[in-house]
């Protein structure tokens, strides 16, 4: 925060928490949902970036924080809670912090360096839940993990494009209503 303190105000606090709840909501839509769950998941995401985007970087980290523990707890697919932990939740904390570099280059190659760690990681620690009902899927003999892993980089490029075009619209229509709201931050 370039050495400056966050002051933690009760509405921010309050818009937190509503958003938290929001993408709690979301969290537990993926978690029953038979398909669809990874976007649902996706989606979950735009309420950390809402949260700092209206009430400043540590509220993004709180909405994070309280979204993924309670997602944890609550959500009965526990794979849409890891998700979000692993991916989609924190990514828009790093997103914000990647987009103030100065070499868009190295921003895209971090935030593909970023998906793909993470993917490695579950493809490793959580295979039977994230991948193995992926590879029974395919009944055409090509490699799985080297083509998942391209596809899955392409795809994270243009999900990064789209989560900015819809952080661009919500900045220009939500965000100022919740300042106006939350004091003018």
């Amino acid at each position: 925060m370039s050495g400056r303190r966050q002051k933690i105000s009760t509405r921010m606090l309050a818009l937190t928490g509503l958003l938290s709840a929001v993408c709690l909501v979301l969290l537990f839509a993926a978690g029953v949902a038979p398909s669809g769950w990874t976007g649902l998941t996706a989606v979950a995401g735009l309420a950390v970036a809402v949260a700092v985007s209206a009430s400043g970087y540590l509220s993004g980290v709180l909405c994070y924080l309280v979204s993924g523990i309670l997602g944890l707890l609550l959500v009965p697919g526990k794979h849409a809670a890891v998700l979000f932990l692993c991916l989609f939740g924190v990514y828009p904390l790093l997103k914000n912090l990647l987009e103030r570099l100065k070499n868009r280059a190295l921003e895209i190659l971090l935030k593909l360096a970023f998906c793909e760690a993470v993917l490695a990681l579950l493809y490793l620690l959580a295979y039977p839940i994230f991948f193995a009902s992926a590879v029974s899927a395919w009944s055409v003999p090509i490699p799985f993990v080297p083509v998942f892993f391209v596809l899955a980089g392409i795809i994270f490029l243009i999900y990064d494009y789209a989560f900015s075009r819809v952080m661009a619209m919500l900045q220009a229509r939500l965000i100022p209503l919740f300042r106006q709201k939350n004091g003018g931050h």
